[in-house]
């Protein structure tokens, strides 16, 4: 996936009648958590924290992105999972994961990310590490009720 693919613009647009928020070329910010979906491109040091998200593809999405935070934010009933795209020292903590597919999925180089303490319940895996991607860390989390704990894929 190229950088190209991410660059749109995107405004006024609701995900369950709460705002998506795409957001590009973004520092030190923290998303509001009013979110229906988050769709991060290129970003540096931004939070997205305490948000309730249901019954959307890809709740949140951070591509390209750099030391990001994710925590204690809730997916329940959605499609898709929490998932980077070269996405580099992110922290992914404290998050309530629900009938999902996967908790967290690092795709396409994301390397050097933290996923710890989040609980992921009734879903097909817990963790997905694939593609190119390496020295993360993956500790302390609880996975429940899922069909698979953690996969690493080398394609």
């Amino acid at each position: 996936v190229t950088m190209s693919c991410f660059l749109h613009t995107v405004y006024n647009n609701t995900v369950n009648e709460k705002p998506l928020y795409y957001f590009k070329n973004v520092n030190n910010f923290i998303v509001p958590d009013d979110a229906g979906q988050v769709i991060l491109y290129n970003c540096t040091n931004v939070t997205i924290k305490e948000a309730y998200f249901t019954r959307c593809n890809f709740p949140i999405t951070l591509n390209y992105c750099n030391n990001c935070m994710v925590e204690n934010n809730t997916a329940k009933d959605t499609y898709g999972e929490i998932m980077t795209m070269r996405s580099e020292n992110c922290t992914f903590q404290n998050n309530t994961v629900d009938k999902i597919i996967f908790g967290v999925c690092l795709d396409q180089k994301s390397n050097n990310n933290i996923i710890r303490n989040n609980v992921v319940t009734n879903s097909s895996g817990g963790v997905v590490v694939m593609i190119e991607s390496n020295n993360n860390s993956v500790y302390g989390n609880n996975f429940y009720n899922n069909s698979t704990f953690c996969l690493k894929t080398s394609l």
